[in-house]
């Protein structure tokens, strides 16, 4: 939808990306945190999101440890680093639950 990129400017930092879901959970724009998803919403996508690699991140903000994965089927080998191989990488989500909320969902 060419609505969605239009305000976008790009990053001299980090990359933009989309296309990436919530399982069990929806990220609110107006907000800006991670929220449970509205009654019948299975899947929501998440907003275009600057990935952005730190060696420092401020622990005083609750963030949910979102594992990323290749494909909505979580399973996979294991891998000599003890991940699936269907896992890519962990996004920290903006969140005003603590990390056990989101696990439990």
């Amino acid at each position: 939808d060419e609505q969605t990129y239009k305000d976008l400017v790009v990053p001299t930092d980090g990359v933009l990306v989309h296309g990436l879901f919530v399982d069990a959970g929806r990220f609110d724009e107006t907000v800006g945190y991670l929220c449970d998803p509205k009654p019948g919403e299975i899947n929501p996508p998440l907003p275009v999101m600057q990935l952005l690699p730190v060696t420092k991140m401020d622990t005083t903000r609750l963030r949910y440890a979102a594992p990323l994965y290749k494909t909505s089927v979580r399973a996979g080998t294991l891998s000599t680093t003890g991940h699936s191989t269907n896992y890519v990488v962990t996004v920290h989500l903006p969140s005003r639950e603590p990390q056990s909320h989101w696990i439990l969902r």
